[in-house]
């Protein structure tokens, strides 16, 4: 059992195909002045599903990647922080329900000039499957006020399999668009 919930942990984001991604934000915060950000004190939010997906492996490769990219964008790392950041992680069970239809049709068939048409019948299938889908939040909370004044989020379909190597570059890719980097 862990060694599933460990390879769906990691598997956050594998599926970055369907990657969705939203921000918002508070309009009258003035982020031109943050210049030093911290991880919040306070750790990874913890939701009904951190201990899914909030192993130690994923926590490391989160806490690292937002840190380069947040130094990409020229932010430091520093002991006087203007903002902290955090993030969370949800996992939810997802079912897909699809009904295809191969519908039959009226067409002339032999003598369909003199009013004998053909009727074909048709046949419909309906296909159910089980899926779990992963968000990556992250949140940038004022320092002096201790508010969230952004937060990005990442949301997409995991991986049945996956592989440390490919973790690594769709966790990238995800906090990148989140990030906007």
């Amino acid at each position: 059992m862990k060694t599933v919930m460990l390879s769906l942990a990691l598997a956050l984001v594998a599926g970055c195909s369907g990657l969705k991604v939203s921000t918002d934000y508070a309009q009258e915060q003035d982020f031109s002045r943050y210049t030093q950000w911290q991880w919040h004190p306070e750790g990874a939010s913890k939701t009904g599903s951190q201990d899914r997906m909030g192993n130690d492996i994923f926590d490391a490769r989160v806490k690292r990647l937002v840190s380069q990219n947040l130094a990409d964008k020229g932010l430091n790392k520093g002991d006087k922080p203007d903002f902290y950041v955090n993030y969370a992680t949800i996992t939810d069970s997802r079912v897909s329900i699809s009904t295809y239809n191969s519908y039959g049709g009226y067409g002339a068939g032999w003598g369909g000039y003199y009013g004998r048409g053909a009727y074909g019948g048709g046949t419909s299938h309906t296909s159910v499957n089980y899926y779990d889908e992963g968000t990556l939040i992250i949140d940038i909370i004022d320092a002096r006020t201790n508010l969230l004044v952004w937060r990005g989020s990442g949301q997409a379909r995991l991986a049945k399999q996956s592989n440390a190597e490919k973790n690594e570059i769709k966790t990238e890719e995800t906090i990148q668009k989140i990030l906007g980097v």
